[in-house]
């Protein structure tokens, strides 16, 4: 994988697509995750605690920074505004 500043790039683009959307994916859409109808509560329920628990880790990412990764935006702060109001 690649180090420094394109490393972190990448590591947290590849993390927001894969963590995040896929929590929130859980969590909005758990029919297309349970077989019964019972079971989409579930889904939902770890879905919302994923999108918690992920949520954190950007959240320690960013602490005291206006963006994601440093001191300019860039396509991972799109690409999480995208995420946390699409639905």
């Amino acid at each position: 994988m690649a180090s420094g500043p394109s490393g972190r790039y990448l590591h947290t683009l590849v993390y927001l697509a894969n963590s995040i959307q896929n929590a929130d994916q859980l969590t909005y859409y758990a029919d297309h995750f349970s077989d019964t109808k019972p079971d989409e509560q579930s889904a939902q329920r770890r879905g919302a605690r994923h999108l918690k628990e992920t949520c954190a880790v950007i959240d320690d990412q960013i602490s005291g920074s206006e963006w994601v990764l440093g001191n300019q935006s860039n396509l991972g702060d799109l690409h999480l505004f995208l995420l946390t109001t699409w639905r």
